[in-house]
């Protein structure tokens, strides 16, 4: 560990980014609550999660910068308002496999490449 708030992240549970579908939220959390578990949000494809290292606030911040304009896309290419109520879920159109792939590439760089999200305030 390099310093505190990391251990502290790590001790927390699972660090994720977050995209709602539903509202355009993105987000960077660890939490236990759903470590272990599947939430139905993600279950229902209305939520997307993605794991990362654990990071300091900035660094969170600065990923989820370069996630900003893929999440868009991918918000963009999806539709959660399905017609049948009783199987609810999410509908991928053209160009969310790029904007996806793009996240993942971004998320999976945080365990491999740490030193790219490095900030003058870290």
């Amino acid at each position: 560990m390099k310093d505190e708030p990391e251990k502290a992240l790590l001790e927390q549970g699972a660090c994720y980014v977050w995209l709602k579908l539903t509202t355009g939220e993105l987000s960077a959390a660890a939490t236990d609550e759903s470590a272990d578990g599947l939430p139905w949000a993600v279950a229902a494809g209305w939520t997307l999660r993605w794991p990362i290292a654990p990071l300091p606030a900035d660094g969170a911040n600065k990923l989820l910068d370069e996630i900003t304009p893929h999440a868009q896309r991918l918000i963009d290419a999806t539709s959660t308002e399905l017609p049948d109520q009783k199987r609810p879920g999410t509908v991928l159109y053209y160009g969310a496999g790029p904007a996806l792939d793009a996240i993942q590439r971004r998320c999976a760089a945080t365990w491999t490449d740490p030193d790219r999200l490095h900030t003058d305030k870290q």
